[in-house]
């Protein structure tokens, strides 16, 4: 009985959905986990700049810039604010998209 239930389901939706695109869990999985990959990586890197200090001077570093004559300019520019590396990321995973 369970199986003719079945079968009863099965034509249905086959006369129901006569253009299926054939999409399934693995070819769902194959389109997503690059991408999830990719979110991950991305995520983790924004938590080691912001929270861990992975692109921050330390003071040794900073003093050893600045004794090179280098300082000065990269002050006047400005450092990049948050929005910015918003703005970046937002991009960058926009482009990974295409």
């Amino acid at each position: 009985m369970r199986v003719v239930k079945s079968v009863l389901k099965i034509q249905f939706f086959f006369s129901a959905f006569p253009n299926a695109t054939g999409l399934n869990f693995a070819t769902w999985m194959i389109f997503n986990v690059p991408m999830m990959l990719f979110n991950i990586l991305m995520a983790w890197l924004w938590l080691q700049v912001m929270y861990m200090g992975l692109l921050r001077y330390t003071k040794i570093m900073r003093d050893a810039h600045t004794k090179k004559g280098g300082g000065h300019q990269e002050h006047a520019r400005g450092y990049a604010t948050c929005a910015a590396h918003l703005r970046a990321c937002c991009i960058l995973t926009s482009l990974q998209a295409l």
